[in-house]
């Protein structure tokens, strides 16, 4: 399930309220995430949690490969009120990145994978549901192309990405950037996560 967003409108939204595009990013899903939820009789008490990957390479190292840390932060799809919500992500993604600094780049690689742990262990065969995982969602935002990219003459309209879910982990949420717009990928489950459109739907209406 796919969904397009301007970036510009999401950041000056985000902003009035201290947050960074990945904070709008985040208060989209969980909004969708809630709203989904709440129709499936379904929606947890506790806030939902999710695992954002974070670039841990220093400004201007043009060095090849991934480094990626991790962070855990809040959806808060236990608050109703979407500013209050917002608000209680952006609080929620600062104490995360506080708890990373001061941290060696090898040190971060460590903690992101006890963060991983969990769901590594959820993958032996009857795990699931035994361990508790870390987190519910992956949510990932990939910079993309500020220009427009064609092929043949052909103008790429939107980049969609396409990500894994994992045994006991039905839903990725993935984002690409491309030309001033937000491209939001939901992969899932169909067993576990039905009617996933919806999901896309209501991230656009939010």
């Amino acid at each position: 399930a796919t969904q397009r967003v301007s970036v510009d409108r999401l950041r000056r939204v985000v902003r009035q309220h201290g947050g960074t595009l990945n904070d709008g990013i985040l208060a989209l899903t969980g909004a969708a995430l809630r709203r989904f939820l709440l129709e499936q009789n379904e929606l947890p008490a506790e806030a939902m949690t999710t695992m954002l990957p974070v670039n841990i390479r220093p400004k201007g190292d043009q060095g090849g490969g991934n480094e990626v840390g991790a962070i855990l932060a809040s959806f808060a799809t236990d608050v109703a009120d979407p500013v209050e919500r917002l608000r209680t992500i952006v609080a929620s993604t600062k104490r995360a990145k506080q708890q990373l600094e001061g941290m060696s780049r090898n040190a971060l690689i460590q903690y992101a994978a006890l963060l991983l742990t969990p769901m590594l262990l959820s993958q032996v065969p009857g795990a699931a549901g035994r361990v508790r995982p870390a987190f519910n969602v992956v949510v990932s935002n990939v910079p993309g192309p500020e220009q427009p990219l064609y092929f043949r003459g052909w103008r790429a309209e939107a980049i969609y990405p396409l990500s894994i879910p994992f045994h006991g982990y039905g839903l990725n949420v993935t984002v690409g950037g491309y030309v001033g717009e937000l491209d939001f990928g939901f992969t899932g489950c169909r067993d576990t996560v039905p009617h996933l459109q919806r999901l896309a739907v209501y991230a656009g209406e939010a």
